[in-house]
């Protein structure tokens, strides 16, 4: 698992742990990467060990980042989780492709924009 797709991943956790006491699909998601989690790494242990309560940041953080460490060692667990972002909406795809952007030399530029994977309006007439 790259760094693009391990900070992706935390995102993603802590966005379902925030959004599990905002409404049914936040639970539903916080509750299935807990099922996750017990099914196909703390297989056997208590439950209540093995994931935070959502309303715990400082430890869903720390979930978060044994979740990516878990996806680093093993690639089974890797799939299953990138199956639950699916399910739940999350991209968590790394690209290995890159943009570089260079305005040089006598360049003359009045608007410029750069950047990758723009989404929404761009209005370069305001």
């Amino acid at each position: 698992m790259d760094p693009v797709s391990a900070s992706a991943i935390a995102a993603a956790v802590g966005t379902a742990a925030a959004n599990a006491a905002g409404g049914e699909a936040g639970r539903t998601a916080w509750e299935s990467l807990a099922a996750l989690w017990r099914r196909t790494v703390h297989r056997g242990t208590d439950p209540g060990d093995a994931v935070p309560r959502a309303q715990d940041d400082e430890m869903v953080r720390a979930f978060a980042a044994t979740v990516v460490e878990e996806g680093r060692r093993n690639s089974a667990f890797a799939a299953e989780l990138a199956t639950w972002a699916r399910q739940h909406g999350f991209d968590i795809r790394a690209t290995q492709d890159s943009i570089n952007n260079t305005v040089s030399g006598d360049a003359r530029v009045g608007r410029l924009i750069q950047g990758r994977d723009f989404s929404g309006p761009v209005n370069l007439n305001g």
